[in-house]
């Protein structure tokens, strides 16, 4: 009796460490998404955009990175103690993303986008 419960608990345990390993990966992906998005709106009204939006403070309970490569054409969120991460694609070069906070203004100033 008291393997089985055991072996419930054990069950119990990882299934609930799944959940949440899910929840944090859908939040890094949304995180990522609204950065891309973003970005890419600013390419596509083009120069003179420029808007405000907010990104979470932490995600999963903790601080997390947002990285830019702009000659891979991406954003990067990198969170957790196993170093999750979410690449989210972007539809230009000429990005600049410096991130200080999460309050966050995006504007296109002569063909480059930037993130601050």
């Amino acid at each position: 009796m008291i393997i089985l419960l055991m072996v419930f608990l054990w069950v119990s345990f990882e299934r609930n460490n799944e959940v949440l390993r899910a929840r944090s990966l859908v939040e890094g992906e949304r995180i990522g998404q609204l950065l891309a998005a973003h970005i890419n709106t600013a390419v596509s009204v083009g120069d003179g955009y420029s808007a405000n939006f907010t990104i979470p403070s932490h995600l999963d309970g903790e601080t997390y990175a947002v990285t830019g490569f702009p000659d891979e054409q991406r954003v990067v969120v990198i969170w957790g103690t196993e170093n999750f991460s979410y690449s989210a694609p972007v539809s230009t070069t000429n990005f600049n993303l410096n991130i200080a906070g999460y309050s966050v203004q995006v504007r296109n100033e002569g063909g480059v986008v930037y993130l601050e």
